[in-house]
């Protein structure tokens, strides 16, 4: 029988061509369609939990699975809002922000922007690794999002949580339900709750 030779070969490096990630970017009207496709395949759970209302199990899992889906739907909504908009400011269509004035860029970026070393996209692909780790539906988080754009969240209050007749401030009522909202994906995200 021959002997088998069970030495290790050094490791190969470099050998496979370099995938670079392609970033997707949207318009205005591309992102407002995904979140409506989104809502509209929660809302089509619903038809699920009518299926399964005897089921107490079966029936608290879909609706709190509906929870968790729509703060998906909604942060991601959230965050390419935040990229069109930080990238309309940058390119000089939307008027600049204070908040957007103190982004912070690191200094390994800025030198690499200066030796031309980014892509011409390296403005979009820096907003979208900046947000990628933030969560944007907590009511402070939105309304911080929304100073960014120059978009007063007054007007999105009262467009959205006006009552005819009501004392309660629009503003109040959009913290109160984006706030509970929020916690109640928490608890149902982290506790299984």
């Amino acid at each position: 029988m021959e002997e088998r030779s069970l030495d290790l070969l050094p490791r190969l490096e470099d050998t496979r061509d370099r995938q670079i990630p392609q970033i997707l970017k949207f318009e205005l009207n591309e992102i407002k369609a995904h979140f409506d496709e989104d809502l509209s395949a929660i809302s089509s759970l619903f038809t699920v939990f009518k299926q399964n209302e005897k089921n107490d199990v079966c029936a608290k899992l879909i609706l709190r699975s509906q929870v968790v889906l729509l703060e998906s739907a909604f942060d991601f909504y959230l965050h390419e809002i935040t990229k069109f908009g930080v990238n309309k400011i940058f390119e000089g269509s939307w008027v600049s922000t204070e908040k957007y004035k103190n982004i912070v860029i690191k200094l390994e970026m800025v030198e690499k922007i200066l030796n031309n070393e980014v892509s011409e996209n390296w403005f979009f692909e820096f907003i979208n690794q900046y947000y990628s780790k933030e969560t944007m539906v907590s009511f402070e988080s939105i309304k911080d999002q929304m100073n960014l754009l120059g978009i007063r969240i007054q007007d999105i209050a009262d467009k959205a949580f006006y009552e005819q007749g009501s004392s309660k401030p629009t503003i109040t009522k959009m913290k109160n339900i984006v706030n509970a909202l929020y916690k109640r994906r928490n608890i149902i995200a982290h506790q299984s709750n």
